[in-house]
């Protein structure tokens, strides 16, 4: 069963802990290993509950999102710290997405200009990759310093790679079909494209 700590206050001495069963059946919270409330199924969940806490304080909970669900907790009507919607949490999901995928172009660039890899040449990967990769490892400090700027071009290159990997694609008939590598990409987008909206109210707050 899937379950995920989280802290009410900065001492950490509030644990919330949420655990839930296969397709999101069974939510239950507990806060200090007590159990606060229970949501039976994914559609009452999906409406969002309000629990009372022992203290007085008020905890939202409610399933969001329809391709990549999210559990949002809000703590008096504010996101908590380290949940799925928060926006600190957000960025550095999206920070650390970043610097993954610009290492992972620098290393396949250089496998590529190195062992001279017929199926990632085909694929237009090589010097290229090693360029792109360190631009993203350098654009990932300016996300995570909530630079709207740096997360668009981000966004920029990988729809950029959508475009070469495609016209790499139907100039080589013997290269591998771009289907799931465009489809994983246009994934990353949606993934990334979050982050404007987390960056905004981040600013907005101070």
């Amino acid at each position: 069963m899937p379950e995920k700590i989280y802290y009410l206050d900065p001492a950490k001495e509030q644990s919330l802990i949420t655990r839930w069963g296969f397709n999101w059946k069974n939510f239950t919270i507990l806060l200090n290993n007590q159990p606060i409330g229970t949501i039976a199924t994914q559609k009452e969940l999906k409406q969002g509950r309000e629990f009372t806490l022992p203290d007085g304080q008020t905890l939202g909970v409610k399933l969001t999102g329809a391709i990549q669900p999210e559990l949002e907790l809000l703590l008096n009507g504010k996101e908590l710290p380290g949940s799925a919607t928060d926006p600190n949490e957000q960025l550095r999901q999206i920070f650390n997405l970043t610097i993954f995928l610009g290492i992972l172009n620098v290393v396949i660039g250089i496998v590529s200009q190195m062992a001279n890899i017929d199926v990632l040449t085909q694929m237009g990967l090589g010097i290229g990759s090693i360029m792109v990769g360190i631009v993203m490892v350098a654009l990932a400090f300016g996300i995570r310093n909530r630079s709207l700027a740096a997360l668009i071009a981000v966004i920029g290159l990988i729809g950029l790679d959508i475009v070469l990997t495609f016209y790499f694609a139907t100039q080589n008939p013997s290269a591998p079909n771009p289907t799931t590598t465009i489809l994983i990409r246009l994934f990353l987008i949606y993934y990334l494209w979050r982050g404007i909206a987390a960056i905004r109210k981040l600013k907005a707050e101070g």
